[in-house]
């Protein structure tokens, strides 16, 4: 931590973490150049000396030590400390460019050198940025790092890939299955490719584990990097990287360098190309099977390692010769007993007889050669320089194997260490190579000698050296696996990055734009589909470690043109590719000599110090691979192979569908596409013939003013299709959400596109009609209706996206699993957790862990861990795919001409004919809860002082909001479960009759039945055969996943309507309540399923549909009803067991209201932008104390989402409904127990068998949406407003009694 005291930096040490002071007292009190000598270059030269090197050194050491102490040990602790030093580093960079920034550069002598040091010290980098979003992106950066270094997947070669696929989903994988990706996994891509499978799902998986978590922090990461490089005076991040190879004083320009980049690259591709088609056509002959195309990109999991960057692993199935042993001493190594130093020593033997400097001690005893066995570490192999006095500190940190491919990777490695030892001695400004590619360059040169078949055998690991030509086209082929199959990634990552940084790459399109290029370039394809929900660079370290990665690329070129420089100086004949260094002192010195420079010179200086040229060239490259090259050329055009690939998909294939969607093209061209946009049909897929549709439904041009021809065409061509696509894609929903599997979620991706593409079709066709001159308002909200079509204005790629996401947050609610069991201790549980949760303790939230949450108050501890755990299972995972889902919900609303999501949705309650405005509806929401809110402030009160006395160590404020965890079910919703110590009179017996009804012995279907009953009373329609067969009653036992969550369906079919519900009905009184809630939406279907066209087969508005059961239920929740049922033995009328009676339904209807109201509340603010995305947790915390009245029991932050933890959040649910139908349907049962002739206290009634109450709500229901809301709603109630006062009247004795206890125990009402 850092603060001026005086003017002087004081560094103050935190004791919780690994922190490395330097005091820098002198350096900022005396350090100060001389204002009188600032023009002066041998005084800067002093300064620079004197001050700025000793203090830099000691700082960037001490810097470089915590970024290892992290990288070798990652911990929060070593985290911390990693970014203090950082904020240190970075307080330093800026003090040092504030002092030097006082030179008058411009009024010196002109010298390359000092303008290159004061270039340096002047533009910052990320160290420009504030004090704060520095922290910050040191914070993203190792975040990402340590996701990418620590998150495990579920693996072993022997496990079934359904297991593993099954454990990995659940969150079940046991502990000696989770595995790092590197090395483990790393080595497995990169060398067994026998089963396809495996891979496929090695690859999916450890995208979704590795890159998905990132993408949020990615995109904050690159706003960050870019304000750091305008800081610095560069356009963007992209730029400021590029300023590494800019020499300005040679007049290599930033555009110079990409033309230079684009040319070295389009000198390599025709090689690549051909290295391609050989590769595709031995891939084809090994995976019959794969279905690869022969003149398309590569299936990317069938192509090297996981990034198809390094196809080394490939070659014991593909090298041109298999009859000749492979060159890889593997074995050799092992059968010799090479141990990893052992590795190390040789490539430090081979640098010393080359007469380079010998690694230090320190070299041996600090770096990190292994994997430990103790902790969490970056195993991604890298040299570090510690900036120390010769001999430098330098150290390796790597994973290291005992196999050929890491005795490669070490002298790459060691290749940096010698570079840090050669330029010890320059000042701390040019201890760096010449440029970024110098350093990657200086081992892969040395190894280009270590790998030769001729030096193997000199080190005797290469028994069988024999020097013919299918043994060297063997050796150039297997080099080029690593070398030339590289170029195209090499390239492409930071040409994507530069893009990205510049905006031409969009954030809300970077898996779209990472995946152009890998097709583009590499000729790779995703072998499944890919949305903005995924993250794929972040699957790849140099990504998410912020290391600019074009010096790789440049490093695989110039290290051909050093090899061929050495070469010649070691006085070496014959082909390049055979050359072996090896003891030469002259190629020793040569190199020496180039690397001692450092940067002190421009680069183009040092390549010609060592090549005899300032420029970069592929042309060694080609020389050396030049008969491999022929090889192919001949093999490929023997076998009349394609060179390159055709990216345009088959008939059939998703991508097609853009061809419809580029602004709904003309109908006649539609008629093509549309027959064959939707693929064949898979298992479940219901693909719906269009083509009549399409040609015979077109609007007659000439009649487009004429409502009856309106009237007709909605009637006798819109509608017969309309039912069947909805009908289709309804039946598609319900496959998925009645069996979870990655093939239904296909299928609704499939059918949502299919939808969407048909909304937009028959939104054209409605645009012809001429609304202006429709006079009939029915004719006019239809046409609104069908032509503000919300998220299927968006494009292909968007809709499929979307629906990718809902699908998957709906998945992840409905699977995730927490460690848990009633009989268990917090502590077992919490250890469980760490260690590996055995199966059956493995619990979802549907409907175990909420029937505990609602029911179970003995052991506050417990609810707490069920709480949290919960929350870190559910919202937190999808925290990054609900900030993609806002941005696309929000563009589908604009496409339809509203300002963000919010607005869409609230559109369905406005009235355009009777003035009734979103403002207007937005008034009387708030002044609905405004009505509502003393009587919920009475019941928080008389809770909050029972769950202190229920509680008492729980140290719960008598005037304060309540902690979550101790508040009704997992959303503090719910208050029911707490009926059995808070109801007001004790001494009477609970209004619960679940132990009732299981002693009657009742089933699920039961339940229902007895719903049914109820209705057909009041003569309202029984449900059909197919309710019967076809609903899930209950949660399936044939192992199968399922949506628990309680819903009732339409599949929209002629009368009778196929009408279902879904639900994991449990035996007791809450689920026989919801029952016939559900059961309420089902008689809707059925009373409305007349109405034409089919769009107003829906409630008048959707607070109507979710009220229906509830109204019903009100009665059948009365003692009365139940004592009638059977089911309640002592049905007492007393006032007690009134109040008692009210009491209970308070705490399901009166306990919800604030929050039903706040869920969209906050989701409006969400999308319109109040609630920035930054602060989505915040925002919700707040909303839920506000209205609510309760605190999270842990400290919650934005890397939670804990509206994520609710079902509707996740499942796209507009949720305002659910707080209208609490107050509309109130306002129902007044009306239908004045129908049916009762008269007494509202909350008494029950409406059983009346025929004129079940006429009253028929009349009602069979309207569906025909009519605007507040018509049906004053056919119903005789008033056409939405009002509390029915539901005020219904709890008023328990409002009276509330408020006289609160008052007799001076109780504050409310929370401070």
């Amino acid at each position: 931590m850092l603060r001026h005291v005086s003017g002087l930096l004081v560094l103050l040490v935190l004791t919780e973490s690994k922190f490395y002071p330097v005091d820098l007292t002198n350096f900022t009190t005396n350090g100060n150049p001389d204002p009188y000598k600032t023009a002066d270059p041998d005084y800067f030269r002093q300064w620079l000396r004197d001050w700025l090197n000793p203090a830099a050194l000691e700082v960037f050491h001490n810097s470089n030590l915590a970024d290892w102490d992290f990288n070798t040990n990652i911990t929060d602790e070593s985290e911390a400390g990693s970014v203090q030093q950082s904020n240190l580093s970075a307080n330093f960079t800026n003090i040092a460019a504030k002092m030097a920034s006082t030179f008058q550069i411009d009024k010196m002598p002109p010298d390359e050198q000092l303008q290159r040091i004061y270039k340096a010290l002047t533009i910052l980098g990320n160290s420009a940025l504030p004090p704060s979003e520095f922290e910050e992106l040191t914070t993203i950066i190792n975040n990402m790092s340590s996701t990418y270094s620590t998150v495990v997947l579920c693996f072993d070669t022997t496990s079934s890939v359904q297991t593993l696929q099954d454990w990995q989903t659940s969150g079940t994988c046991p502990a000696d299955k989770q595995t790092v990706f590197d090395p483990p996994i790393f080595n497995y891509m990169d060398t067994v490719f026998n089963d396809t499978d495996r891979r496929l799902y090695l690859w999916k998986t450890w995208k979704e584990v590795s890159g998905r978590p990132v993408r949020a922090e990615y995109q904050r990461y690159i706003d960050l990097k870019n304000k750091a490089a305008q800081l610095s005076g560069y356009a963007d991040n992209g730029q400021l990287w590029r300023s590494n190879y800019v020499v300005d004083s040679l007049n290599y320009t930033d555009a110079a360098f990409l033309d230079n980049m684009d040319n070295l690259w389009q000198q390599l591709k025709p090689f690549y190309l051909q290295l391609h088609a050989y590769m595709r056509r031995i891939l084809i002959n090994k995976f019959p099977n794969a279905n690869i195309s022969a003149t398309g990109p590569i299936p990317a999991h069938l192509l090297g390692d996981t990034n198809s960057q390094d196809w080394t692993g490939m070659l014991s199935f593909t090298q041109p010769f298999l009859n000749q042993p492979l060159l890889d001493v593997t074995t050799e190594m092992q059968a010799q007993g090479y141990t990893v130093e052992r590795m190390f020593r040789l490539s430090a033997t081979f640098q010393e007889d080359l007469g380079l400097i010998p690694m230090p001690d320190t070299f041996w005893n600090r770096s990190m050669f292994v994997r430990p066995t103790d902790r969490d570490v970056v195993c991604h192999a890298s040299s570090w320089d510690f900036l120390t006095s010769f001999p430098d500190d330098t150290r390796i940190k790597m994973c290291t194997l005992v196999n050929m491919p890491d005795l490669i990777t070490i002298h790459h490695e060691m290749g940096h260490s010698q570079y840090f030892l050669q330029y010890t001695n320059q000042s701390v400004l040019f201890r760096d190579g010449a440029n970024s590619g110098f350093h990657e360059a200086v081992g892969d040169t040395l190894a280009l000698s270590v790998r030769t078949p001729k030096h193997l055998a000199l080190i005797g690991l290469n028994k069988n050296n024999t020097d013919d030509q299918e043994n060297n086209l063997n050796f150039l082929y297997q080099t080029a696996l690593e070398k030339v199959a590289n170029l195209p990634f090499l390239y492409l990552m930071d040409r994507y990055r530069y893009d990205v940084f510049s905006g031409k790459i969009s954030k809300d399109n970077l898996n779209s734009g990472w995946w152009k290029y890998l097709t583009d370039y590499q000729g790779i394809s995703s072998p499944v589909p890919r949305s903005e929900v995924d993250f794929d660079p972040g699957a790849k370290f140099h990504i998410v470690a912020d290391v600019e990665y074009m010096r790789y690329f440049i490093s695989f070129i110039i290290q051909f043109q050093f090899h061929k420089a050495l070469c010649q100086a070691a006085g070496q004949t014959g082909p390049l590719y055979q050359c072996d260094i090896n003891g030469s002192k002259a190629a020793g010195k040569l190199l020496g000599d180039m690397l001692s420079l450092g940067s002190s010179q421009p680069w183009p200086v040092a390549m010609q110090r060592i090549t005899g040229s300032q420029k970069m060239d592929a042309g060694p490259l080609l020389e050396y691979f030049d008969p491999l090259y022929k090889y192919l050329q001949t093999f490929n055009a023997k076998n009349n192979e394609m060179i390159g690939w055709n990216t345009l998909k088959k008939p059939g294939d998703n991508s097609l569908h853009h061809i419809m969607l580029r602004n709904i093209i003309s109908l006649s061209e539609c008629l093509f596409v549309c027959l064959v946009l939707v693929p064949k049909a898979s298992a479940k897929f219901h693909p719906v013939d269009l083509s009549d549709f399409l040609k015979n439904g077109v609007p007659d041009k000439k009649q487009v003013g004429s409502e009856d021809h309106f009237r007709e065409w909605l009637q006798s061509r819109y509608n017969p299709i309309a039912q069947k696509v909805l009908q289709e894609d309804s039946l598609s929903q319900w496959e998925y959400n009645t069996n979870i599997t990655d093939e239904e979620e296909a299928n609704t991706v499939k059918q949502a596109q299919l939808s969407a593409n048909f909304s937009k079709i028959v939104a054209k066709m409605v645009q012809n009609f001429q609304v202006e001159k429709l006079k009939d308002l029915q004719l006019k909200r239809l046409h609104k209706m069908l032509t503000e079509i919300g998220d299927h204005s968006l494009e292909e790629a968007d809709i499929t996206e979307l629906t990718s996401i809902v699908n998957h947050m709906n998945t992840v609610y409905n699977t995730a699993t927490i460690c848990f069991n009633a009989t268990r201790s917090v502590e077992t549980l919490e250890s469980l957790t760490k260690s590996g949760c055995p199966k059956e303790l493995q619990t979802a939230v549907e409907p175990v862990l909420n029937k505990y949450a609602e029911n179970a108050w003995d052991d506050p501890a417990k609810r707490k861990y069920l709480w949290k755990s919960w929350r870190d299972a559910s919202g937190k995972q999808l925290r990054d795919n609900y900030t993609r889902y806002i941005d696309l919900k929000n563009k589908a609303a604009r496409l339809s001409g509203y300002p963000d999501a919010g607005a869409l949705w609230r559109a369905h309650y406005v009235v355009d004919s009777l003035n009734y405005t979103d403002a207007v509806f937005l008034t009387e929401l708030d002044d609905l809860w405004q009505q509502i809110r003393p009587l919920y402030l009475q019941l928080f009160t008389y809770v909050r002082r029972k769950l202190i006395q229920h509680f008492p160590k729980e140290n719960l404020s008598a005037t304060g909001p309540v902690p979550a965890h101790l508040l009704g079910d997992l959303l503090s919703q719910y208050w029911a479960g707490m009926l059995n110590f808070t109801q007001l009179f004790p001494a009477k017996p609970l209004l619960d009759v679940t132990a009732e009804m299981k002693a009657q012995n009742y089933t699920v279907e039961k339940m229902y039945r007895l719903s049914e009953q109820f209705q057909t009373g009041l003569g309202l329609k029984p449900m059909p055969a197919s309710f019967w067969n076809l609903s899930l009653l209950s949660k399936p036992e044939d192992g199968r996943k399922v949506v628990c969550f309680a819903s009732s369906w339409d599949f929209l079919t002629n009368s009778p309507d196929d009408t279902r519900i879904k639900m994991c009905t449990q035996i007791d009184m809450s689920d026989l309540l919801t029952v016939h809630h559900e059961m309420g939406h089902s008689q809707y279907y059925l009373q409305y399923e007349d109405q034409t066209p089919v769009n107003f087969r829906d409630g008048a508005n959707n607070g109507f549909h979710e009220a229906v059961g509830d109204t019903l239920a009100l009665s059948v929740a009365t003692p009365k009803h139940l004592a009638w049922l059977g089911l309640l033995k002592n049905n007492s009328e007393d006032e007690e067991s009134a109040l008692n009676h009210q009491f209970a339904t308070a705490l399901d209807k009166i306990a919800n209201l604030p929050f039903l109201y706040l869920m969209d509340r906050y989701r409006y603010d969400v999308f319109s932008g109040k609630i920035p995305q930054r602060s989505l947790n915040a925002g919700w915390w707040k909303y839920v104390k506000d209205y609510q009245g309760v605190v999270a029991p842990f400290p919650r932050s934005e890397s939670d989402f804990d509206p994520g933890a609710k079902f509707h959040i996740d499942a796209d649910v507009e949720y305002m409904r659910y707080f209208i139908s609490f107050v509309i349907q109130f306002q129902f049962h007044k009306a239908l127990c004045k129908a049916a002739g009762y008269s007494g206290p509202l909350y008494q009634c029950d409406i059983n068998e009346s025929k004129a109450a079940g006429k009253l709500f028929s009349d009602m229901l069979s309207l569906g949406s025909s009519q605007p809301w507040p018509v049906a709603m004053e056919r119903i109630t005789g008033s056409p407003k939405m009002d509390a006062a029915a539901l005020l009247e219904y709890f008023d004795p328990l409002h009276k009694y509330l408020q006289k206890i609160n008052a007799e125990n001076k109780e504050l009402i409310g929370w401070k």
